[in-house]
């Protein structure tokens, strides 16, 4: 729990300076939290003996990342489908009988990592608005995360879904929804979110996606029989752990934004 707590002390505010900051800042942030997502990512296929060819997906990832900032519109796009091509042909090149389905969960991974992340980016481009709805999101997103977390512990008595991740109980992922909910109407306003039940309603459907990209997660650990997908952050584990829920919320934002026409 302590070093739980020193990694957040330590790396919230750093990552926030780098929201503040912005623009290339901001996305080579991204773009590097991308790489070793990918990796990690890389590193639970390996363990069950599927090579997804981590050298063509971390630049990929990366990438993807950097072009929602200097290549907006076609640049994410265009580099998805590089990625596709390059795995394809590679699996065509060293063929053997894992080949394609490494090709595809390779393809897979840049857009869940690379793509995912790139909506960071995206969103935080939103000017004038986009630093606060990224601050939103993330507040969300953790506030969220932090409830669960802590009411589980005190009150969870029934499994929300055992066989992927048997420390979620159905007690905390509703407290952690009630969390998004009160977070939404508090700061919806913060965000340009107006009237406030907006911020209240998207508060509740970004805390109900982090509880599906946490567990989306847990499959692919659960698949790869291990705790953890990194160490980058004691107490937290890697990249994908700590940014498992806001890497759905986050993209469920972003959208939410270009429907409602805030943050421009």
């Amino acid at each position: 729990m302590i070093a739980r707590i020193a990694t957040a002390a330590v790396g919230i505010p750093v990552f926030l300076a780098a929201v503040w900051a912005g623009g290339w800042w901001f996305a080579g942030v991204i773009a590097l939290l991308a790489g070793i997502g990918y990796w990690e990512y890389a590193r639970l296929w390996r363990a069950q003996g599927i090579d997804v060819a981590a050298a063509l997906g971390i630049p990929a990832a990366a990438g993807v990342v950097l072009a929602a900032h200097g290549w907006p519109g076609p640049g994410p796009g265009a580099l998805l489908t590089s990625a596709t091509l390059a795995f394809l042909a590679r699996a065509v090149l060293r063929f053997h009988p894992d080949s394609a389905r490494g090709a595809l969960l390779g393809v897979a991974g840049v857009g869940y990592v690379g793509g995912l992340f790139a909506h960071f980016v995206l969103l935080r481009d939103r000017e004038p608005g986009g630093l606060w709805l990224v601050v939103f999101g993330l507040a969300i997103t953790w506030a969220a995360d932090s409830v669960a977390y802590f009411a589980g512990l005190a009150w969870g008595r029934r499994r929300l879904a055992p066989a992927l991740s048997p420390g979620k109980s159905v007690e905390g992922a509703v407290a952690g929804i009630a969390a998004g909910v009160a977070a939404g109407a508090l700061l919806g306003e913060v965000a340009g979110l107006e009237p406030g039940w907006i911020g209240a309603a998207l508060g509740a459907v970004l805390a109900f996606g982090g509880v599906v990209g946490d567990l989306a997660e847990s499959a692919i650990k659960r698949h790869a029989g291990v705790k953890d997908s990194g160490g980058l952050f004691p107490g937290h584990g890697g990249v994908l752990d700590r940014f498992d829920s806001a890497l759905f919320t986050v993209p469920l934002l972003y959208y939410a934004a270009l429907f409602l026409g805030v943050g421009r």
